[in-house]
């Protein structure tokens, strides 16, 4: 109850992440199916590419906003693992047995 205002402006910062990852996805999104195999390959790597730049950005942001409140190094650390880490490796992992599974 004590980082009200902490979690607060981490919400309303990921939002706007979010929000700014929509508004340069969706027209890529959309215009994908109608072009043609070699642009739809550019497409695609375009739309994985700011995902991943915009997923730099949040933990960037998110240390800024750490630092700012001088919580210990370590917290940031062990947030990073729990919640941005973990879920990033349990989806590889889900996707790989998936794809052997489709591929088999």
């Amino acid at each position: 109850f004590m980082a009200q205002s902490l979690s607060g402006e981490y919400i309303y910062n990921m939002f706007l992440y979010n929000r700014n990852i929509g508004l340069f996805v969706f027209p890529l999104v959309a215009i994908i199916p109608y072009t043609t195999e070699n642009i739809m390959s550019f497409g695609i790597y375009g739309v994985i590419a700011i995902f991943g730049i915009s997923y730099l950005l949040k933990i960037r942001r998110i240390f800024q906003i750490i630092h700012a409140q001088n919580i210990p190094t370590y917290g940031f650390i062990l947030y990073l693992c729990t919640l941005e880490i973990l879920p990033l490796l349990l989806f590889v992992k889900v996707c790989k047995v998936l794809n052997d599974l489709l591929v088999t």
